[in-house]
């Protein structure tokens, strides 16, 4: 917390879409009830480090569209 947004860490702080999928792949299969929360989180990390420019709009861009479809398809269950 005394870092600010310069302590963000993980992949989603490092625009790892591909570790992010597998994240919310594996919680859909296991713990489903988890996902909402998950992308919540992420969301707002990534909205977050963009505005800190730790990610660059080109960075953040994938994450966003992963975790709105993940969004998306979890209110369709």
């Amino acid at each position: 917390m005394r870092r600010g947004d310069s302590g963000l860490t993980g992949p989603v702080s490092r625009g790892d879409v591909g570790t992010v999928g597998r994240h919310l792949e594996t919680l859909t299969e296991r713990a489903p009830e988890s996902v909402a929360a998950y992308v919540a989180m992420a969301h707002r990390t990534t909205e977050r480090a963009l505005a800190a420019g730790r990610l660059k709009p080109h960075e953040g861009a994938p994450l966003l569209d992963l975790l709105a479809a993940s969004r998306d398809e979890a209110g369709s269950r």
